[in-house]
């Protein structure tokens, strides 16, 4: 699952999408484990990670989008939705019916705008 943090407080949240886009500005993560609230997990935040995504067909080397599914990606752009420093790196075209891609991240945020 893809995650928003503050490195201030300490603190995570699953990836939310809301109506103001131009508000989406947190960096991610994507968590390595099932994590349980108020307790500490591990979240990958560069390199090769296996990323929940919303049921599409993703491509290679693709621009990944927060989707209205929390804490997951899509393919299909999405004005205010990209996500910096993420792109797929599936080699082949990955079915709609899988639930995860690979995407190589490096420190991903939102965005806030597409440009």
């Amino acid at each position: 699952m893809v995650y928003t943090y503050n490195l201030v407080g300490a603190t995570t949240g699953l990836a939310v999408v809301s109506a103001d886009t131009a508000a989406l500005t947190a960096p991610l993560a994507i968590a390595m484990s099932a994590n349980v609230a108020g307790k500490y997990g591990w979240y990958q935040i560069a390199g090769c990670a296996v990323v929940k995504k919303t049921a599409v067909k993703v491509s290679p080397a693709v621009k990944m989008y927060q989707s209205a599914t929390v804490g997951r990606l899509m393919p299909t752009a999405a004005s205010g939705k990209q996500i910096q420093a993420c792109i797929s790196a599936n080699s082949a075209t990955v079915a709609s019916a899988t639930s995860t891609v690979l995407c190589i991240i490096n420190r991903p945020a939102q965005m806030g705008v597409v440009n």
